[in-house]
């Protein structure tokens, strides 16, 4: 998930009731719906996604401070030129 799509997800669940509930309800379903993933990602988000959602405010930020994602990837070998 890319940052313009967290950022369409943050409006839409800040805006639109109707996403805020079909994302409670059924969260693969929603990002289809409005379309902000693929079927084959949606899928693999809707655990996490629902975890996140049973949370309190502070515990999402409690969570997040803890299991902050390698964003960057495997990082690369070392070269050493000599």
């Amino acid at each position: 998930m890319n940052v313009q799509m967290i950022r369409e997800m943050r409006r839409l669940y800040r805006t639109d009731p109707q996403f805020c509930r079909a994302l409670q309800d059924d969260p693969t379903a929603a990002l289809n719906r409005w379309k902000l993933q693929s079927p084959e990602t949606a899928q693999a988000l809707a655990g996490p996604l629902r975890a996140l959602l049973s949370r309190s405010p502070e515990e999402v930020l409690v969570t997040v401070a803890e299991e902050i994602p390698d964003w960057d990837g495997v990082p690369p070998e070392l070269v050493i030129s000599g």
